[in-house]
């Protein structure tokens, strides 16, 4: 029973394969523009069923249309990019073709694409190159590989390599951020404004230094005053005949006595009254 089973599934994949590649066979040959090579086999009916784009279907189709690599490559490369191959499908694809006796079909390839409009297609991208270099690898074609990478930038498949970033030093000043567009009312350029400064204030005066009486001499009396006002007009100046009579200087005395010299000084001159 399951023998029976195994064999009638091994008879149905092959009978799919079988149609799947007759389709695939039949529109690479009914298609005379290579240009619409690819919308025909995206229309196939073949091509709506994800397996059918297995390892033998596809390696059935390139040893039936060896004869013409073109077409065959670029059946290759169009079913390449609907499913992801294995290293098998390179390897099969490879020598169903004969790749190291006729590398020369590779540049016809890429002729192929720029005769077809519009220039470049939308086929042959930047993994499309990359699916052409990897069949060169397992075919042990390097210098064909390296013709293929030479002419990328003709289809504008370059790699997108990012410009290499300058890392700012800490040393250096940072730039300062670009001041606002002023609004649509003010006229432009906008005048400068004019620059402000903070308001200056008068220096301080400088302080007096404090005023000190002179020290008292031996000659003036102890309590005679620091400062005395001046003599107004109002006032009259001191009488010395208010002052009492001097007294004559006596021998000196054991006991202490006020001399002429230690005595009071005279109350301040008072005003005359009539």
């Amino acid at each position: 029973m399951t023998f029976r089973r195994l064999l009638s599934a091994s008879i149905t994949t092959t009978t799919t394969t079988t149609s799947a590649a007759d389709h695939f066979v039949h529109v690479l040959r009914s298609t005379p523009s290579l240009s619409a090579l690819e919308r025909a086999l995206t229309r196939c009916s073949a091509a709506a069923d994800s397996n059918s784009l297995n390892l033998a279907t596809v390696a059935s189709v390139l040893r039936r249309c060896s004869s013409d690599r073109v077409r065959a490559l670029r059946f290759f490369v169009w079913a390449a990019l609907l499913r992801r191959p294995s290293a098998a499908a390179f390897s099969a694809a490879s020598s169903a073709l004969d790749l190291p006796r006729h590398p020369d079909a590779l540049p016809l390839l890429l002729d192929s694409y720029l005769s077809s409009p519009p220039c470049p297609p939308v086929s042959l991208s930047l993994p499309a190159f990359r699916i052409l270099l990897s069949l060169c690898r397992h075919a042990a074609l390097p210098d064909p590989a390296l013709a293929l990478l030479r002419r990328m930038p003709a289809y504008f498949a370059c790699p997108p390599t990012p410009p290499p970033s300058t890392p700012s030093s800490p040393s250096s000043p940072t730039p300062a951020a670009a001041p606002p567009l002023p609004p649509s009312s003010t006229t432009w350029p906008p005048s400068a404004p004019a620059p402000t400064s903070p308001p200056s204030s008068p220096p301080p005066a400088p302080s007096a230094p404090p005023a000190t009486s002179p020290p008292p001499s031996p000659s003036s009396p102890a309590c005679a005053p620091t400062a005395a006002p001046p003599p107004s007009s109002s006032t009259p100046p001191c009488s010395t005949a208010s002052a009492p009579p001097a007294t004559p200087m006596g021998p000196r005395s054991s006991s202490p006595k006020w001399s002429s010299r230690t005595r009071a000084c005279p109350p301040p001159c008072a005003r005359r009254t009539s």
